[in-house]
């Protein structure tokens, strides 16, 4: 047991990293300076999450359709939350999102959702790009069950997102 131990930790400290860059390829997530994490501008690549789907940015990373090739800095409604809101696993039209700006293609749409979002992050985003001259006319806010716990990952130090290795809820 203990071989098999001292053998284990040997491999995961010499090639963990290594493999686990084999199985995750290209990840469409970056970090970002202020709100920790955003999609990657002007990504389309082709994903599978139960399923194939073709995931689509647009230059600010923002989920689109691939379609899109608008410019603005003004919407009438934005949606932001976590990977619900993006649409994980699903095309940006099969996405609620989606949905509703095909329904309202009169209105400028725009999906703020990023995958592991919780409240702090939606804060300093919606911050971030009002500061950059961004407006909204209507935000919706989707907060789920989930956010309660990622919430516990994040906080804000020197007016930027970073995330804990450890919730605080685990030792509160």
């Amino acid at each position: 047991s203990f071989i098999s131990i001292v053998l284990f930790l040997v491999i995961d400290f010499f090639l963990g990293k290594k493999i686990h860059n084999f199985f995750v390829v290209d990840s469409p997530a970056i970090k970002h300076e202020v709100f920790y994490q955003n999609l990657k501008p002007n990504y389309r690549k082709e994903h599978t999450f139960i399923g194939n789907y073709l995931l689509c940015t647009d230059k600010n990373g923002f989920k689109s359709s691939c379609d899109t090739k608008k410019i603005t800095k003004r919407f009438d409604v934005a949606f932001i939350g976590d990977s619900f809101t993006e649409g994980v696993g699903l095309t940006y039209k099969e996405s609620f999102v989606g949905l509703f700006a095909e329904r309202y293609n009169n209105l400028e749409i725009v999906n703020l959702g990023v995958h592991r979002y919780a409240p702090t992050i939606y804060f300093k985003k919606l911050e971030y790009f009002f500061n950059q001259g961004y407006r909204f006319d209507r935000i919706i806010i989707f907060i789920d069950v989930g956010d309660i716990y990622e919430e516990n990952f994040y906080e804000i130090v020197d007016q930027k997102v970073i995330k804990n290795n450890y919730p605080s809820i685990l030792f509160n």
